[in-house]
C-alpha cells in the first residue's frame, strides 16, 4: 500500500524563520515579540505596502498583477515582510527568509533545515509571492528596489524554483515518524 502525508495550511500565512529554518518566534530573543510569529492571511495591516506593491506594478510590471487579479492583496506574502520591515526591522533582519506555512509543516515534517532543500508550492508562491518561470521565478531586482530595496537580499535567499503537486515535499524525517507512530521515508505532498 502506498502512503502518503498530506498537510493542509492556510496560505498567505507567512512566518520568519532563520538560516536552519526554525522560526524566530522559538528562539529566547523573539519569544515574546509577536511579529516574529506567523502573520496570519487574514492580517491585513498592510494596506498601504499592498497598494505600493500594486501601483509599482501597475506601472512597470502589469504582467505581476496578471497572475493574481489585477490587484496586490494585503493578506500576501510580499505585503507582510513589507510590513514587518517598516514596523520592526529587529525580526527583519534576522529572518534568512519567510516561509508560506504550506511550505513550512512539510519542511518541519522532513527534517529540512536548509533553504536549499525546501521545494515551496506553485500555489503559494505563484499566487501570493509573484512567483512565475516566465519571469525567472520571483520578481526582479528592479522592482524590489522601487518597492523597497532591503527586499532583494531577502528575494535572493529564497529557493529559485516552486513546484506543482506532481512533486513532493519531503520526505517524513524519522523524529516526526516516531511522534506520529508513522514509518519515515513516507512522501509528504507538496501543497498545491
Amino acid at each position: 500500500m502506498n502512503q502518503t502525508v498530506g498537510v493542509d495550511a492556510t496560505a498567505s500565512t507567512p512566518i520568519p524563520v532563520d538560516a536552519q529554518m526554525r522560526p524566530l518566534a522559538a528562539s529566547s530573543l523573539f519569544q515574546d515579540n509577536l511579529n516574529a510569529y506567523a502573520w496570519m492571511w487574514k492580517d491585513h495591516t498592510s494596506i498601504s505596502e499592498a497598494e505600493k506593491i500594486t501601483a509599482v506594478a501597475r506601472e512597470y510590471y502589469p504582467e505581476y498583477l496578471r497572475k493574481c487579479g489585477g490587484t496586490y492583496s494585503s493578506e500576501w506574502y510580499w505585503s507582510k515582510i513589507m510590513h514587518c520591515f517598516k514596523t520592526d526591522r529587529e525580526v527583519f533582519d534576522a529572518a534568512h527568509v519567510w516561509l508560506d506555512f504550506p511550505d513550512f509543516i512539510p519542511a518541519v515534517l522532513g527534517g529540512i533545515n536548509a533553504v536549499s532543500q525546501l521545494k515551496p508550492g506553485i500555489c503559494a508562491a505563484g499566487h501570493k509571492a509573484l512567483y512565475c518561470d516566465e519571469w525567472g521565478g520571483y520578481p526582479t531586482d528592479d522592482f524590489f528596489a522601487m518597492l523597497e530595496p532591503e527586499l532583494i537580499a531577502l528575494r535572493h535567499r529564497m529557493p529559485s524554483n516552486a513546484y506543482d503537486a506532481s512533486q513532493t515535499a519531503a520526505v517524513l524525517s524519522q523524529e516526526w515518524a516516531d511522534k506520529l507512530g508513522l514509518c519515515p521515508g513516507i512522501p509528504i505532498a507538496l501543497s498545491p
